[in-house]
C-alpha cells in the first residue's frame, strides 16, 4: 500500500484549497440571489394584503394613522392583519415586529439581529414618497392610478445612513440614492438589483437605469396625482 509522501499530501491539501477558493464565490453569490428572491417573495405578499386592505377600507391603498402621511412610517399596521399578522393601528411602532407577519420581518439583507427596538421602521419594504417635492400614495384609492403595471407600490429598501435598519417607506431625500442604491452604486441585492412590487400585482428586480428615466418610467403616477386635499397632517379617515 503507496503512502503519500508529505510534500504529496501538501500538493493535495493546496489543490482543494485553489478549488474551494473557486467555489465560495459562486455559494456566496446562490446565497445573495436566495436572499433577494425572498425579499421579492415577501414584497409580493405584501402587495395581496394591500389589495386585501383595500378591498375593505374604500379602495384606499394604505392608511396612516399617528403620523403625517408625508412620512408615514405606521401604514403596515393596518395591511399588517391582511398579511397573516397580529398587528392592528393601535399596535405601537416598538411592538410591530414581535406581532407583525414574518413578511414584514425585514429582508434577509437588512441586518436586524440583536435589535431590541424592533418596531415598524425596521422594514424594509416601503410606498413611494415623491422626492423634492412632498407627495405619497397614503391616502389615495387604487382608481387614482392609471398606469397599474408601471406605477412602484412598494420597494424593499436600503437605507446607508443606518445599515442596521431598512425604511418603511422612501424618503424623498433617498427615494433614489439610497433607497436603490442607483446612484451611489451601493445596489440593494447581489450588487445589481432593487425589488419593487407595482400596482398591477407583479414584482421585479430592477437594475440601473438613469434616475430621470427612472423616475418618469416608474413614478409618472406618483408625480400626477390628483389634488383630494390631503395635506401633510393628514391622518387618513
Amino acid at each position: 500500500m503507496k503512502r503519500f509522501t508529505l510534500i504529496e499530501m501538501l500538493i493535495v491539501m493546496a489543490i482543494i484549497g485553489i478549488l474551494a477558493s473557486l467555489l465560495l464565490p459562486s455559494l456566496s453569490k446562490a446565497r445573495a440571489k436566495a436572499a433577494q428572491i425572498v425579499c421579492l417573495n415577501n414584497v409580493r405578499n405584501i402587495k395581496v394584503g394591500m389589495e386585501l386592505f383595500a378591498s375593505e377600507n374604500n379602495d384606499i391603498i394604505a392608511k396612516n394613522y399617528k403620523s403625517n402621511r408625508w412620512n408615514a412610517m405606521d401604514w403596515a399596521l393596518g395591511v399588517d392583519a391582511f398579511a397573516g399578522g397580529a398587528a392592528t393601528p393601535a399596535t405601537g411602532a416598538y411592538n410591530f415586529r414581535p406581532v407583525s407577519s414574518p413578511v414584514f420581518y425585514g429582508c434577509p439583507t437588512t441586518s436586524t439581529e440583536g435589535d431590541l427596538n424592533k418596531q415598524v421602521y425596521d422594514i424594509d419594504y416601503g410606498i413611494p414618497v415623491r422626492p423634492g417635492q412632498l407627495a405619497s400614495y397614503v391616502g389615495y384609492k387604487r382608481s387614482h392610478i392609471k398606469n397599474t403595471s408601471e406605477s412602484i407600490i412598494l420597494a424593499d429598501g436600503y437605507f446607508e445612513n443606518d445599515n442596521t435598519r431598512g425604511r418603511s417607506t422612501f424618503k424623498q431625500e433617498h427615494a433614489y440614492d439610497e433607497i436603490t442604491g442607483f446612484s451611489t452604486l451601493k445596489y440593494k441585492h447581489v450588487n445589481t438589483l432593487a425589488n419593487y412590487a407595482f400596482f398591477d400585482g407583479h414584482a421585479v428586480g430592477l437594475r440601473w437605469t438613469p434616475e430621470g428615466d427612472f423616475r418618469s418610467k416608474y413614478m409618472y403616477d406618483l408625480y400626477n396625482l390628483p389634488d383630494i386635499g390631503l395635506n401633510s397632517e393628514s391622518i387618513t379617515p
